[in-house]
């Protein structure tokens, strides 16, 4: 996937994502292509043990949805990116939640 994310995120054509940790010491970077597809290398990430996992959440209007579980230390992500606005990465207990009461890891929006 690593090579995909690169062509993602060198594409003019594709949206840059960044999100970003709440104290600004954590940052990862992404693209979204034309056709929707979301690629973010979170390889940053603190190891987790295996009773935990990171989740990937997109926000449209006040919904906000899971896109996946990264599982306890992700590399390069895909996901479906095209109808939200937000998003936001969270620490869960494995293997994963409906609904967090987590606040996020990382959050922002694709610019």
């Amino acid at each position: 996937l690593a090579p995909a994310y690169q062509t993602a995120l060198e594409d003019p054509g594709s949206e840059v994502l960044e999100l970003v940790s709440a104290d600004g010491e954590l940052a990862l970077r992404g693209a979204i292509t034309d056709d929707g597809v979301g690629y973010l290398r979170a390889a940053a990430f603190p190891r987790l043990g295996p009773s935990s996992t990171y989740q990937l959440w997109g926000g449209a209007g006040d919904q906000l949805l899971s896109l996946g579980v990264l599982w306890p230390q992700p590399d390069v992500v895909t996901f479906s990116a095209e109808r939200y606005e937000v998003f936001a990465i969270t620490e869960e207990a494995a293997p994963g939640v409906v609904v967090s009461a987590n606040p996020p890891v990382v959050a922002g929006r694709a610019a």
